[in-house]
């Protein structure tokens, strides 16, 4: 968008509503708007029927995607550190139950996974 003072009548050049990330030259606020429609359990579509009912124009998939990118990539560290804490209370709680397994370096567990994200 271009702005111009009316003051002065001068051009500032191009301006932005939201700033940007210059590491991963995406906008600030697109990375929030894929946040949350993935913290709701949508995706692209659910924001592409958002957007065309408020009447203004949607993110494209592959901007989509590059948000939802990078904010894994963002997140890995709280993934690891998540981990670790389900590993530590998944031991913790089968050491409660069976004290012997307190010196054995690995504890096997059953885990039951459907290949849905609500799991």
């Amino acid at each position: 968008m271009e702005l111009l003072c009316e003051s002065c009548h001068e051009s500032y050049g191009s301006v932005f509503s939201s700033f940007q990330e210059e590491a991963k030259n995406s906008h600030d606020i697109n990375s929030k708007l894929v946040s949350a429609f993935l913290s709701i359990g949508r995706g692209h579509a659910a924001l592409e029927t958002f957007s065309s009912v408020l009447n203004m124009p949607t993110m494209d998939r592959t901007t989509f995607a590059k948000c939802m990118h990078n904010l894994s990539v963002k997140n890995k560290e709280v993934k690891k550190k998540m981990l670790e804490m389900s590993r530590q209370a998944a031991r913790e709680a089968h050491v409660k139950v069976d004290a012997s397994l307190k010196n054995q370096e690995i504890i096997d567990v059953s885990v039951s996974y459907d290949c849905t994200w609500q799991k």
